[in-house]
């Protein structure tokens, strides 16, 4: 039996993680709004192109027909797969997310569920979750869980291609500004409080305007632990590498996991 300061330690590890969880679906609650405008999706895109050269190039006598993408935010990947012929659908726990992705994208199959804990009986060629999503994953039971997930929602021989950033690759402590066109910037501000964490935070302008602004939190995951739960969960790591066809930037690991 617990004793009662183990209860009151679990409970407000509880209660914390389920406030993490409000402030970042609040986080991306305004942000869904202007998600699209801030160029976001162009590193969506050229992770999708890498995938298919893959695809072709290494496993060119192989069907991939059906995907699915963790964390799909607005649904970009999800229709690039789709206009490349491929069954796709995507899963994501921002309602205000979802609701932009099927507005743009009413042939896809969006659902609001969290990728630790959604099931729907399916199994997949492929499974995607792209831009740093999983580092928004906080804590080792539930990251490891969400790879469990996805081996269980894999065949045999399919994939689960994902990033995490690499945060020795990002610049601290300066103001980093980020062009989206001619009249609109994004800017960051990334500081790191512990060697496994970073804190982005993050104003949108147009023109002069703050439009937008955020504090996000990020848990970062060492390669080799990485690799240790993939291993655990049944996966063999094809490539755990920065360059990746069309998708060369060093501030991501990309990360190709093949169901064994």
């Amino acid at each position: 039996m617990i004793s009662f300061l183990e209860f009151i330690v679990g409970l407000i590890i509880i209660c914390l993680k389920f406030f993490r969880g409000v402030c970042m679906m609040d986080s991306y609650k305004d942000f869904s709004k202007i998600y699209d405008d801030c160029g976001v999706n162009e590193y969506s895109l050229t992770f999708g192109k890498s995938m298919l050269k893959f695809f072709k190039q290494e496993h060119s006598n192989e069907l991939f027909n059906t995907h699915l993408d963790f964390c799909c935010g607005t649904g970009t990947l999800c229709n690039f797969f789709y206009n490349n012929g491929i069954d796709t659908k995507g899963v994501d726990i921002s309602e205000n997310m979802l609701n932009v992705a099927k507005d743009k994208f009413p042939e896809i199959n969006f659902i609001c569920k969290s990728v630790s804990e959604f099931n729907d009986g399916c199994t997949y060629d492929f499974i995607t979750c792209v831009d740093d999503a999983l580092n928004h994953i906080i804590g080792e039971d539930l990251f490891e869980q969400v790879i469990r997930n996805a081996s269980a929602l894999l065949r045999k021989g399919g994939y689960f291609i994902f990033d995490l950033n690499n945060p020795d690759s990002f610049k601290y402590d300066e103001f980093i500004t980020k062009g989206v066109n001619d009249n609109s910037k994004l800017e960051y501000y990334i500081t790191r409080p512990s060697e496994n964490t970073m804190n982005f935070d993050v104003n949108y302008y147009v023109g002069d305007e703050l439009i937008w602004k955020t504090s996000v939190f990020e848990q970062m995951y060492p390669v080799e632990y990485v690799k240790e739960v993939l291993k655990k969960e049944g996966f063999f790591v094809e490539l755990c590498t920065s360059n990746f066809y069309d998708d060369t930037r060093e501030i991501k690991w990309k990360y190709i996991a093949r169901k064994i």
